[in-house]
């Protein structure tokens, strides 16, 4: 809909792009207050709403904006992200279908609805919306990430490979998917790459605890045992709530020091995970752990 230059929704589009919400917040919400039936309106505090958090109030008001229009393919894509927030899979399926029903070439749609898609379950069903959204949208780095990370779970690991690179050839500064290939270059067995795939997720965030931490099993794999530890210490430090992956990591970590000798050190670091270690009169047999 064409609005004139100084058309009230217009204002308030700006300043939703820009990020000025509570401004076009008020807007929409006089708008809405002499036309309570205006679609767009609607619709766009909606989104609104679920940008700052408020998904049950976006559902009904995209839901109100779709009983007007219900052909408004865009305002359909918008409820399915926002049943996808609230974890209602199955509707947010439901809501991109019918969203690229009336509009096919919705790329993002296409990759949303992938993204349901893994979430239920449903692999290859995803791969195959991941795949629309590229032959609509070749430049589009989510689907490109998100199609790696399914073909992986599929174990088409060359091919996840492949599709990750081409993801970082687009978004080369994203350090969640310098991790994600990193993952898969470990369960590939490439371990110098998957070490330097985790680095440079670290080089563009150095407080991401899950790259240090699957640094850190990388590292012990080559049998880098001290960055090993210096990486499982910074993780921890960082986020002390990983508790399971600290005590497996933590083990593996601890044990490989005590099999080089590093008795003390060793005893420290399962110390740290397992409860108090204390050494024993038999030296054949010099610590014991009390959880």
């Amino acid at each position: 809909m064409n609005t004139p230059p100084n058309d009230p929704m217009d204002t308030a589009v700006r300043y939703h792009a820009a990020g000025r919400l509570s401004e076009a917040e008020a807007i929409y919400r006089r708008i809405l207050a002499a036309n309570p039936d205006h679609a767009t309106a609607l619709h766009l505090l909606g989104v609104l709403s679920h940008q700052t958090g408020d998904n049950d109030g976006a559902a009904t008001l995209i839901t109100k904006a779709l009983e007007i229009e219900p052909d408004f393919a865009e305002a359909h894509s918008n409820l399915g992200m926002v049943h996808e927030a609230l974890e209602r899979f199955e509707a947010a399926a439901v809501s991109y279908q019918k969203a690229l029903t009336i509009d096919p070439n919705l790329a993002y749609a296409h990759s949303n609805l992938g993204n349901v898609l893994k979430e239920l379950g449903q692999l290859e069903d995803a791969v195959e919306s991941y795949r629309k959204a590229l032959a609509i949208d070749r430049d589009f780095p989510e689907a490109h990430a998100n199609l790696g990370i399914a073909l992986q779970q599929l174990g088409h690991l060359e091919e996840s490979v492949a599709v990750h690179r081409e993801a970082l050839a687009l978004w080369p500064n994203f350090p969640d998917e310098h991790f994600n290939l990193g993952n898969v270059l470990q369960e590939l067995g490439r371990h110098e790459a998957a070490a330097d795939s985790y680095r440079k997720a670290l080089t563009h965030n150095s407080d991401f605890p899950e790259a240090l931490f699957n640094l850190a099993h990388t590292l012990n794999e080559l049998g880098n045992l001290d960055d090993a530890l210096a990486s499982y210490n910074q993780a921890r430090d960082l986020n002390p709530s990983f508790i399971d992956q600290q005590r497996d990591l933590g083990m593996v970590l601890g044990i490989a020091q005590l099999s080089h000798g590093r008795h003390r050190e060793g005893l420290a670091t399962l110390r740290n995970v397992m409860g108090v270690i204390e050494f024993g009169a038999d030296n054949s047999h010099p610590f014991s752990i009390k959880t």
